[in-house]
This record gives structure tokens, sequence and C-alpha cells, in this order.
């Protein structure tokens, strides 16, 4: 098998019974490679129903055809909710896709849709863009929905410019 196919963000098929936070993981289990360690040639994996992370071998897992893949388009919205003692949400659309898992962006503006007692709802207000794109990896979760982290407090999830996202504010 080749482990060259198994990288960070991979969903793989495990293939030896695997314990993971009190559950018992049967043969054919489907999970998310988190990190590899190649010096001892594991993986740190995470399954979808399951609290914490195991370490598996890489000869014990194998990678899983990812065609459920929902890949970033020109124009498509993110969203990145943030914030300590008020909710402040980022609006990003794609300018630019440069592959699969690169895309580049640049900072949307929000339209304010209710406000009452410092919180209230907002949504993109798409082709409303500010500053210089920026360009970031994208990672797939278990169901193939996209994200890219932008800060290391932050990241930004697919939306559209009909979701109306709530925020706060503190004064």
């Amino acid at each position: 098998m080749k482990t060259a196919s198994i990288k960070r963000g991979s969903i793989v098929e495990i293939l030896v019974p695997v314990k993971s936070y009190r559950k018992e993981h049967p043969p054919g289990t489907q999970c998310q490679v988190l990190r590899l360690i190649r010096k001892d040639g594991k993986a740190v994996v995470s399954f979808k129903d399951s609290y914490s992370n195991s370490t598996v071998s890489l000869t014990e897992i194998k990678p899983v055809n990812q065609s459920n893949r929902k890949v970033p388009k020109v124009g498509d919205l993110f969203n990145s909710s943030w914030g300590y003692e008020q909710t402040n949400i980022d609006f990003y659309q794609v300018v630019r896709v440069i592959s699969e898992n690169t895309i580049e962006v640049r900072s949307c503006a929000g339209k304010q849709v209710s406000y009452q007692n410092l919180s209230g709802q907002v949504k993109a207000d798409k082709g409303n863009l500010s500053g210089d794109p920026k360009t970031y990896r994208v990672l797939y979760d278990m169901d193939g929905n996209p994200s890219f982290k932008v800060a290391s407090y932050a990241r930004a999830f697919p939306t559209n410019e009909n979701e109306e996202h709530f925020f706060s504010e503190w004064h």
C-alpha cells in the first residue's frame, strides 16, 4: 500500500479495530487524519462520532475515495464567527481557485439585518469586496465540506448571501 497518498486531512478507512474514548471502532470505519508522525510511521486520526483521537500505524489504514468533496468555486461565500464576550462575524468571497486545496479570497462586507440590545443578525453583501486577495489552504471535513483557517482562533465555513448570522457587541 502506498502511504504517500495519505496526508493530513485525508479520509481513511481503518483495517483493524481501534479504541477511542471508550468506544471501539470496527474495521471499515472511516476517520480523518489529523497529523502524520513519519518517524514512527503512525497517524493521529479522528472519528466523526468520538470526542478523542487515536494513533494508528500507517499500515493499518487505507485512503478512501473523496469524491464527495464540495470544492469551492469563484464567487462562493464563507463566514467566520469569533470573539470573547462578543461575537464577531467576518465574510470572505472566493476570487480565485488555485487548486481543490488552495483558494484566494477577499474580505466581503456584511449587511446588518436586525439589531436589538447590543446584538443582531448580519448577512454577506456579495460582491462588496475590500482588501487584497489572500491565499488559504482548504481542508475538508468527513462530509466533504470545505473550510479554511483565518487565524489561530477562527475558521471560515461556507455560507450564502441569504443566510443570517448572529453577532453581539460589548460596550
